[in-house]
């Protein structure tokens, strides 16, 4: 059986080292990642770092993980903290920074980078204290921190320390409706009236519905083009490009943003007809304003307005008026009285047993002027001749039809009684 003289076991093991406590030597301890051995015997003194020179020799090289670097801790030789992205290894003792402003940063001297990474923070947050290699989402796009500092205020945002951050991936976030006093964010897509559009640079968005998108137009490049659809166009209404109004019979679309006045016609050069149509506005008056689209009565015309316009006689004004259709309105008989009215084109009277068609405005043309007036007594005879010649030719080309069917008809019949004869016999 062997036999071992514990005297000639030269090493003990201590454990991790301590302040104010007796070592011989050979006496291993750890520190830090390290393990020394005691070169003579001693009372260690309030830190390692004093009596390494004199007492310890490195047996062995390691590390100590010490996972998220802290304020005021007292760090060891080859000790590992993370900071941000970066795992760095100390290369002196010493006691970290009082304040995380001041961060690793202030010993830097003191710590090799061991391993890099990165650290997800999140969304950018405003006075926090970001680290090389930490990486943030703002808005769409993802950034990662190039240089230690701490943020600013959430009014200037990321873009105050634009230089310590570099883009690690774009993309875009989705905000909805444009707002006023909104802090926006490179990326940004926001809807503004019928269009969507993407901020390009950050900026806190004007104070009113007044000022709009518009006074920040350049801090914004257009996503997508749309349009939007306003209703029955209305006063004092913030109209932005692209909107659609219905204004008379037909659709506008606004071409510049604005603020609407007395009327579409009076802001009509901020306007452009997006979609002809027509609406039916009864007889023509002087006092109404009429938009394209707009279908008057006026005598036995109807017309249709080409332009904003008000007291514009359709039949004195054709480049305001196209005519949509010719008739006749009945006025009744031609009285001595009727030299002073004004007659229009399509109005009908009655005159010693004749019937007048008006065609060509005036006051004072009594019939039967041909300048002015078209007896209808002729035409309608002649109408009506024409159409009692047409009946009776419809009324003979039936009868002929009818007497060829039966004479068809006469023929099969006559056919089939002499084959049944034959079968008889």
């Amino acid at each position: 059986m062997a036999e071992f003289k514990l005297g000639r076991i030269r090493f003990i093991w201590k454990g991790d080292w301590s302040a104010s406590t007796v070592y011989y030597k050979d006496d291993i301890v750890r520190n830090g990642g390290n393990v020394y051995v005691a070169l003579s015997g001693h009372t260690s003194s309030v830190d390692f770092a004093n009596d390494q020179s004199i007492h310890w020799n490195k047996m062995s090289d390691g590390q100590d993980w010490k996972s998220d670097w802290l304020v005021n801790t007292y760090y060891k030789i080859n000790d590992v903290v993370k900071y941000g992205g970066y795992l760095y290894i100390a290369n002196t003792a010493h006691t970290s920074a009082a304040t995380v402003t001041l961060g690793l940063e202030d010993d830097q001297a003191k710590w090799d980078l061991y391993g890099e990474g990165f650290d997800w923070n999140g969304d950018w947050s405003e006075i926090a204290r970001y680290k090389i290699n930490d990486i943030v989402k703002y808005n769409g796009i993802t950034y990662i921190c190039i240089e230690g500092h701490t943020s600013a205020s959430s009014s200037l945002g990321l873009e105050n320390d634009q230089s310590k951050w570099q883009v690690f991936s774009e993309g875009f976030e989705w905000l909805g409706n444009w707002a006023t006093e909104q802090r926006y964010r490179k990326n940004d897509i926001i809807k503004y009236g019928g269009q969507l559009y993407v901020a390009n640079t950050g900026h806190t968005s004007a104070a009113t519905e007044t000022l709009g998108l518009e006074a920040d137009q350049s801090k914004w490049d257009y996503f997508h083009k749309g349009i939007e659809y306003k209703g029955t166009w209305a006063t004092s209404i913030r109209y932005k490009v692209n909107d659609l109004v219905k204004w008379g019979g037909g659709i506008w679309i606004a071409n510049t943003h604005h603020t609407s006045t007395t009327s579409l016609a009076a802001d009509e050069s901020n306007w452009a007809q997006f979609v002809e149509g027509l609406e039916f506005e009864d007889n023509w008056s002087a006092y109404e304003r009429y938009q394209p689209g707009d279908i008057v009565t006026y005598g036995g015309y109807s017309y249709v307005a080409v332009t904003n316009n008000i007291a514009l006689k359709p039949s004195d004004n054709t480049s305001d008026w196209d005519v949509l259709n010719t008739g006749w309105r009945f006025i009744g008989d031609y009285d001595d009285d009727s030299t002073n009215r004004e007659y229009i084109e399509g109005d009908v009277v009655r005159l010693g047993g004749f019937t007048y068609l008006c065609i060509d405005k005036h006051t004072g043309q009594r019939p039967p002027n041909t300048d002015y007036w078209k007896d209808l007594t002729a035409v309608s005879n002649g109408k009506v001749l024409g159409q009692m010649q047409h009946f009776m030719m419809q009324e003979m080309l039936c009868a002929m039809a009818i007497t060829v069917i039966l004479l068809l008809l006469l023929t099969i019949q006559t056919k089939l009684l002499l084959k049944t004869d034959q079968i008889k016999m």
